[in-house]
């Protein structure tokens, strides 16, 4: 096509754009594109020279006009006072790029728990919660990929094996009690965490080890915290077990 309809047509778009903001053209596929009316470069074919007087005054004022700036409204003060106020500490997730939960959920949850077992259940009774155990394949030293138990889950968001919870209702304390790992399990897993760690990463009011509890040595459930009480055990159990796996009523 004839440069000089090459020129009308820029025209033409050119006065479509009323801002002059030249990614907005809609120029045909034969017309100078928006870099060349932006730099005066062009496809060999379409000379500078050839376009109309017009054209070139169109050009040069869109090129001298400053673009506008954005205007962006101001926030209200109640957004950002709930932007400010959204959690920002530890959170439950399940590797990079995964959701991440904050762990005030799960503090949260916990609440609702001792709100409703407060009207039901004695002054001084506590709740016992275990965790998912890990599940070895067979004989060997692989491991099933661990799944939290979902109540466990639910109350703490705790990922690992082997932990157990307790729960006040009446004070609303929560206890979490983590397996003392020996020394070696650091070779392969890496440093093991503290007890201060976990406190921080799954924020309890406590944490101890599991061997403190007195489940499994023999003696009498220690919680020094809680003084004498009388110990009604109500037991949450699965009537169906996997044939691989065995749980302690």
């Amino acid at each position: 096509m004839a440069d000089e309809e090459i020129g009308k047509t820029c025209i033409e778009q050119l006065k479509k754009c009323q801002s002059f903001h030249l990614p907005n053209l809609d120029l045909p596929p034969w017309s100078p594109s928006p870099s060349f009316l932006a730099k005066f470069r062009g496809p060999p074919y379409v000379k500078k020279e050839s376009l109309p007087c017009d054209v070139k005054k169109k050009i040069e004022k869109c090129l001298n006009t400053p673009r506008p700036k954005c205007q962006i409204p101001a926030l209200s003060p109640s957004f950002i006072a709930s932007f400010s106020a959204a959690p920002v500490g530890a959170f439950f997730s399940m590797g990079e790029n995964t959701l991440k939960i904050p762990m005030v959920l799960f503090a949260e949850n916990r609440k609702r728990l001792c709100r409703k077992l407060k009207v039901k259940v004695p002054k001084g009774a506590v709740v016992l919660l275990q965790g998912g155990d890990s599940l070895n394949l067979y004989s060997t030293d692989v491991e099933y990929v661990f799944r939290q138990e979902p109540y466990f889950n639910w109350t703490f968001g705790v990922r690992e094996p082997g932990c157990y919870g307790v729960i006040i209702p009446h004070t609303g304390e929560s206890i979490l009690y983590v397996p003392r790992l020996p020394e070696s399990y650091a070779t392969w897993c890496g440093p093991l965490k503290t007890l201060c760690q976990f406190k921080q990463i799954y924020e309890t009011n406590r944490v101890n080890y599991v061997d403190q509890m007195g489940l499994f040595n023999g003696y009498e459930m220690n919680f020094p915290f809680l003084g004498a009480f009388v110990q009604i055990l109500n037991v949450i159990h699965l009537e169906k077990l996997f044939s691989a796996n065995e749980f302690d009523p």
